[in-house]
């Protein structure tokens, strides 16, 4: 039962310089280098072509994960060559690091159609949320993105409203800019707004992809999620283990024994994407429109903004 395609995210490099004020970039940067003797800066072609062969076929390849995919200059190459192989891309990017010349060879390969490829592009607050140069190359790059045509490209921004020059870019292009709301990672990140996340009790379970959302490091490493800034669950490398072997290995079988077992330490008790087994129990045997509101609000939510219903056997009702 899963949300959408399966996919695994390509984290590019090992830092960013971006910085964003949620983004735990200390946390990951620690836990990256801890222990290792010549941390790899950026993800070499070599390893990325691994990557992609290592992941299952029909698995969406994701840039995203720990940092912004272009803070790696071999970015577009490898967005290229996950193309050439026939492979469904998700890009997730602030377009800091990128060129024109990145963004159009990009463009001019992918298809931003329903059940194809995907841009999501965080844009600049107003309230200096993150460190964004903004310049008239950004601005152009921008302007350039958003001219393109398909659905498959979302826009949104984390702090108070948007800087008045890209929002200025935003209302010529007719998109809407989506304010997404931060979240904790799992409680890596202090929001000033809301308390530190609660731990959980009882079984519970993933909501996301029944954890097919794993993401690769620059040095091959396999991290159990793209809330796992610390890198508390390592799950294996892909170097040394295929995926069949790190879906049954010691990490991963700890995971899902800590979902229903509350002494042993995993990351999803304090995940916002976690929820009590029995509410999944219920959202597998009925349809949309029978889940309790009332009883089920959080996976509700969750269904209603996502627009899917993988979960259910049945569609939802008009």
């Amino acid at each position: 039962m899963i949300f959408f395609t399966p996919f695994v995210e390509i984290t590019t490099s090992s830092y960013c310089s971006i910085n964003c004020l949620f983004c735990p970039q200390k946390l990951y940067y620690d836990g990256y280098t801890s222990g290792v003797k010549n941390p790899i800066r950026h993800m070499s072609m070599e390893t990325f072509r691994r990557a992609i062969a290592w992941t299952p076929a029909g698995f969406e390849i994701r840039f995203s994960g720990f940092s912004e995919p272009y803070m790696n200059p071999l970015c577009t190459a490898m967005i290229l060559y996950a193309h050439e192989q026939k492979r469904n891309i998700g890009l997730f990017t602030t377009l800091i690091g990128a060129s024109m010349d990145d963004i159009e060879a990009v463009m001019s390969v992918l298809s931003f159609r329903q059940n194809k490829d995907s841009l999501i592009i965080h844009l600049p607050s107003d309230d200096k949320t993150e460190h964004f140069i903004v310049n008239d190359s950004y601005l152009k790059m921008l302007r350039y993105v958003l001219s393109a045509k398909g659905d498959n490209i979302d826009i949104h921004y984390h702090g108070r409203d948007l800087r008045k020059e890209v929002k200025k870019v935003v209302l010529e292009s007719k998109r809407k800019a989506f304010f997404i709301k931060l979240i904790n990672r799992s409680g890596n990140v202090k929001l000033s707004d809301e308390p530190p996340p609660k731990r959980l009790h009882g079984s519970i379970r993933c909501t996301r992809l029944g954890m097919h959302e794993h993401v690769i490091l620059p040095d091959g490493r396999v991290t159990l999620c793209c809330n796992d800034f610390g890198l508390k669950h390592v799950l294996g490398n892909i170097y040394k283990d295929d995926y069949a072997s790190i879906k049954s290995g010691k990490e991963m079988k700890k995971i899902f024994q800590g979902q229903d077992d509350e002494s042993i330490d995993i990351l999803c008790r304090r995940c916002q994407f976690a929820v009590k087994k029995e509410v999944l129990e219920a959202a597998s045997k009925a349809p949309y429109s029978l889940i309790n509101k009332r009883k089920h609000l959080k996976l509700w939510k969750i269904l209603q903004k996502k627009k899917q219903d993988l979960y259910l056997k049945e569609k939802p009702q008009p």
